[in-house]
């Protein structure tokens, strides 16, 4: 299977990972975010590894988030390589869309919703590992009393059941 990202307006899904060693995500942006399938994850100044993860059988969904999170690079290694991985991003600006007004089903008002809002201050990635959620900003492990941004990641933590 072909390793790619997609990235929407507030979730990423990433296929074809089944066996990497690690996972080496730059980015730029701001964000609050819940990381979906288990495994071990450090972050760093625009950069998240993340190794020794369990393959999400249900779902590619890698990633739920909020803020402005733009993923610029994807690298992974494998037992015996190491891959530039492509990120596709999908997009619902309107001066990214190509075709006619004429013949487009969707409404002009259904456009721009990808526009996030900034998150204040230092990003938030929330992970499980062994059945233990850690949370983490860009300088360390945080401890999960007064977090900021703490109630868009309870919302994002509930949609896990969904």
């Amino acid at each position: 299977m072909k390793v790619r990202i997609d990235q929407y307006y507030n979730e990423i899904f990433m296929s074809g990972y089944a066996g990497a060693r690690l996972i080496d995500i730059r980015f730029n942006g701001a964000f609050t975010g819940d990381l979906i399938p288990e495994g071990h994850v450090s972050m760093g100044k625009n950069r998240i590894l993340i190794s020794n993860i369990k393959e999400n059988v249900a779902s590619n969904l890698l990633i739920r988030y909020e803020g402005n999170l733009n993923i610029t690079r994807v690298y992974m290694r494998f037992k015996d390589s190491s891959i530039a991985v492509p990120v596709i991003k999908h997009s619902d600006e309107v001066n990214r869309i190509f075709g006619k007004w004429s013949e487009a089903e969707t409404k002009y008002e259904d456009y721009n919703k990808s526009f996030k809002y900034f998150i204040e201050g230092d990003s938030l990635l929330s992970y499980v590992n062994k059945d233990k959620r850690f949370y983490l900003n860009r300088k360390k492990r945080a401890g999960n009393t007064s977090l900021p941004n703490s109630k868009i990641l309870e919302n994002l933590i509930a949609k896990r059941s969904e």
